[in-house]
């Protein structure tokens, strides 16, 4: 069930965030379009649209599904390009992503996948925070 918020808005179940973490990354301006963006301390997938010609934004943020399957988690409705909890760290080209509308479904290049797992945990080797999302028995390393 899709849930609408407006800033403050409920913590979020993702990566812990710390200063050092948000140091680590440049932030863009607040644009329309799909990007890379860490709200409140995460990391996530986010379609951002400008309701207003003062710099009114809302944001569309997408959940992980499955491999490189993003669904509609929530919208924040009514936030300024101005606010200090909402980040862009990287714009994504159309040509990495097909975003179907009608069923609210982005389908993401695997490279960019591992992106924003990366983006999500920089201390990871790039894979999802997801425990199991690309590991088989066959690929994990078992250290004795």
């Amino acid at each position: 069930m899709r849930s609408v918020h407006s800033l403050p808005f409920p913590p979020m179940s993702s990566a812990k965030s710390s200063s050092k973490d948000r140091a680590t990354y440049d932030t863009l301006p607040i644009q329309e379009g799909f990007a890379f963006a860490r709200i409140k301390g995460g990391v996530y997938l986010a379609l951002f649209s400008r309701i207003s010609k003062s710099g009114q934004y809302t944001a569309h943020i997408f959940r992980h599904e499955l491999i490189s399957i993003f669904l509609l988690d929530f919208i924040i409705t009514d936030f300024y390009s101005t606010d200090s909890s909402v980040h862009i760290l990287e714009l994504i080209p159309a040509k990495f992503m097909c975003y179907e509308e009608e069923n609210e479904t982005v389908f993401l290049a695997k490279d960019m996948t591992l992106r924003l797992a990366k983006l999500a945990d920089p201390m990871s080797s790039g894979r999802p925070g997801i425990p199991g999302l690309f590991d088989s028995p066959a690929t994990r390393r078992v250290q004795y």
